[in-house]
């Protein structure tokens, strides 16, 4: 089905329950229901107004594209996420969770394509156990690389005195906690680390300056 460009501010699927194919991009669409449209392969709906898409129906699922939506709830647990060979969520600046199977095959594979905002997550209590802070580092920080199997870094930009450094798994669980008098370079050592998601808060006591970072390790 292609309705591309048609000012359409609501779309019924419920008894297209063959349709495989949805291209319903640019229209002002605020509500999307594809509970019932089990042979869906590729879906379309860029550019709309939707806020919330559940996709945990779509066992055939090959191909996503909800880009520069109103998104707060994207669910694409199927139970088939391997099959996904293209994915995009970008420019949905309230989609703080984006409930997958599984987090290191999304991260490996689709981080490059959703906001920086949003975080890839297997459960509601990964979703509510998230903490997100403002950068207020001069530097944008980031962890590298990121996934990692053994050591990753951050670089702070400048050296800074008297900084604690806390490790929390996707839970909000502090898993390890460090104390440096003065430091640039922070190098995590996650060879004794589980298959996960997790955060770490860096605050530089004497600056009032921190940031909480995501990474996975894999």
């Amino acid at each position: 089905m292609y309705c591309v460009v048609n000012n359409l501010d609501n779309l019924n699927l419920r008894s297209n329950v063959a349709l495989t194919y949805l291209n319903c991009g640019y229209n002002k669409i605020a509500s999307l229901d594809v509970s019932s449209n089990k042979a869906l392969i590729d879906l379309n709906c860029h550019s709309n107004l939707i806020k919330n898409l559940d996709l945990s129906n779509n066992k055939s699922l090959e191909l996503l594209n909800c880009g520069v939506n109103q998104l707060n709830f994207l669910d694409i647990r199927n139970g088939n996420n391997s099959i996904i060979h293209e994915f995009r969520a970008e420019s949905n600046p309230d989609l703080k969770c984006i409930f997958v199977d599984d987090l290191v095959y999304s991260y490996n594979n689709w981080a490059d394509v959703v906001d920086d905002n949003s975080v890839f997550v297997n459960n509601e209590t990964e979703c509510n156990a998230l903490i997100i802070a403002n950068n207020s580092f001069n530097l944008k920080l980031s962890v590298v690389p990121n996934p990692s199997t053994n050591f990753s870094k951050i670089d702070l930009g400048s050296k800074y005195a008297n900084v604690k450094v806390v490790v929390f798994d996707s839970l909000g669980r502090s898993i390890n906690e460090f104390s440096f008098p003065e430091i640039q370079i922070i190098n995590l050592n996650l060879e004794n680390f589980n298959v996960g998601v997790y955060f770490i808060k860096i605050h530089a006591l004497n600056n009032d300056k921190s940031e909480i970072l995501k990474f996975i390790v894999k």
